[in-house]
């Protein structure tokens, strides 16, 4: 049986250098290269996490580029089924566990548990 893996890209809560809990700018990078990526290591999905509702409408605009009828979608875009794999989500724990996609698996730790993980 194979394991489904999921990427996410977390912008809130991130510390800035005075310590104190920001979001940070999605960039066009963000969406383009982690989505490749996410596609070329056979990843099942990718979640762009920021509570700026205006980011979400800059990720929507820069995945529209790739879809077919936008301007130069006329050519082959490779980077169409990579765009199939982003999702925009408000908050870290807004984005579905696999569980209740009907997966068998389990949320990745995170913040003071994943460092616990890491540090082992």
């Amino acid at each position: 049986m194979s394991r489904r893996v999921y990427c996410a890209l977390v912008h809130h809560p991130v510390k800035d250098r005075e310590g104190l809990s920001v979001a940070t700018s999605v960039t066009n990078l963000d969406v383009h290269d982690i989505a490749r990526s996410s596609r070329t290591y056979g990843l099942s999905g990718y979640y762009v996490v920021t509570p700026i509702t205006a980011q979400h409408a800059i990720v929507e605009r820069i995945l529209s580029h790739w879809k077919p009828g936008a301007p130069g979608g006329e050519l082959e875009c490779p980077s169409r089924p990579s765009a199939r794999l982003i999702r925009v989500t408000l908050a870290a724990s807004r984005t579905p566990s696999p569980t209740s996609r009907g997966e068998k698996g389990f949320r990745p730790a995170s913040g003071p548990q994943a460092h616990a993980l890491q540090r082992g």
